[in-house]
């Protein structure tokens, strides 16, 4: 017989096993996350997207916390990338948005972060002096934008019919325009300032140019004239005030 030592070597020799163990690792780690602005400049009041995705995912739930940079901050789960979250910024500012995952299966997290430029939106206004008067009638306008992204661009149309002015501006504040209305009317005049990023703000002021009225023996003479049907007197005042500039009323 056997001792039971040798008898188990020659079984091997003769009947090899293989034996199969499963083992489960677990993998912790950093994951790769990215964090996408659209847009990345914009107005107090507009709605900022962010879009994030990360990698590995194990299709797991995962956390997604978001801080704004503005004080405010969000938070989220989902099984799989992307995730996007909106936000808008109630003041103006240059915010860092940093975002980080947690993967739950993977016990792993990532972070990453970006920046947003919020600017005031972008307003003009409109003044005269004088805003009414005799023709000819010097006008100087004085306008004005601030907030939005320089450089700025302006047209300033008189309402008059004549050719409007226009040209660009490298800094907020105020600039001056004159003009000269040639006849009687009431005018609209309208600013119009776009900036850079496309935004566009308009101004209105009305200007009333009157003719200036005839000296008083004039429209005395006129009205007489009137009044008596005397035709050739009456034509010969009018061509008189047409020459002066004048009106007879």
């Amino acid at each position: 017989m056997l001792a039971g030592g040798r008898l188990r070597r020659i079984l091997r020799r003769f009947f090899p096993m293989t034996v199969t163990r499963t083992v489960t690792v677990e993998v912790s780690g950093a994951l790769s996350v990215s964090v996408v602005a659209s847009p990345e400049k914009g107005y107090v009041g507009d709605t900022f997207r962010f879009d994030v995705d990360w990698s590995p995912f194990s299709g797991a739930e995962c956390i997604i916390d978001i801080d704004y940079g503005d004080g405010t901050s969000e938070s989220t789960s989902a099984y799989s990338p992307p995730v996007t979250f909106t936000h808008a910024y109630s003041s103006p500012g240059t915010y860092t948005v940093k975002v980080t995952v947690y993967d739950m299966a993977y016990m792993a997290e990532g972070s990453d972060q970006t920046s947003v430029e919020v600017r005031a939106k972008l307003s003009a206004s409109l003044d005269a002096s004088p805003k009414s008067g005799n023709v000819p009638l010097d006008v100087t306008f004085t306008c004005e934008a601030r907030g939005g992204y320089l450089p700025y661009s302006w047209t300033l149309d008189f309402g008059d019919g004549s050719t409007p002015a226009s040209g660009t501006r490298t800094s907020e504040g105020s600039w001056t325009v004159t003009h000269t209305y040639g006849k009687a009317g009431s005018f609209t005049a309208k600013l119009t300032v776009s900036d850079a990023l496309g935004g566009s703000s308009t101004a209105v002021l009305g200007i009333g140019a009157e003719v200036p009225a005839c000296p008083a023996w004039m429209r005395r003479l006129y009205k007489i004239a009137e009044k008596r049907n005397l035709k050739i007197l009456k034509e010969t005042l009018l061509r008189m005030a047409s020459r002066r500039g004048c009106s007879l009323e």
